[in-house]
């Protein structure tokens, strides 16, 4: 399923790269450099505001963080706060573990996980505002690929594809036992 969603928005992220070099009159080399660009910037910078979506809304709920994944590098706060630079690298993105400090419901659990979907599709819209306005085309590919990829993220984990994803969180009726 994630190549699936990988390659729909691939297509979408070509598709105006196309449109791109036909408007700007620009090389599609220089397209793809600049797509490149965007493709790897927004994308870890998307997995960094998935995931601080789901740690204000841990905090919210009276959850404590116990580590979070960024995709290049995890903060794990129960070893003191210790910095692990390039831990884990997945198309997935990052990763939260979160501790009960009080009382913990399910719905606490629903609106942890939906913190990080709100904060990705709320990124991804963003993105599209500045991308179709701009007359520059190394923001337009730059943003175009940026945008798909933020985009790629939210489907990947709105999907209920295994029992920690937050669509499964958010769709289903597991409890924070289930998940853990």
């Amino acid at each position: 399923i994630n190549l699936i969603l990988f390659l729909f928005w691939l297509i979408v992220a070509g598709a105006l790269i196309v449109y791109a070099t036909a408007n700007f009159k620009v090389t599609g080399l220089d397209a793809f450099i600049y797509s490149f660009t965007g493709l790897l910037v927004i994308y870890f910078l998307t997995v960094f505001i998935h995931e601080i979506g789901h740690i204000l809304f841990a905090k919210f709920c009276g959850l404590k963080t116990a580590y979070v994944n960024f995709g290049l590098f995890t903060i794990d706060y129960t070893d003191g706060k210790k910095v692990k630079f390039f831990s884990r690298i997945a198309l997935e993105g990052g990763e939260s573990a979160f501790l009960p400090r009080k009382e913990f419901t399910r719905v606490k659990l629903k609106l942890t996980a939906l913190g990080g979907l709100l904060f990705t599709l709320l990124f991804a819209v963003a993105l599209n505002v500045p991308m179709f306005v701009s007359k520059n085309v190394f923001a337009f590919c730059f943003l175009t690929i940026g945008s798909c990829s933020a985009f790629y993220l939210f489907t990947v984990n709105i999907l209920p594809l295994d029992k920690t994803s937050d669509g499964s969180i958010l769709l289903t009726k597991r409890d924070y036992n289930d998940v853990i």
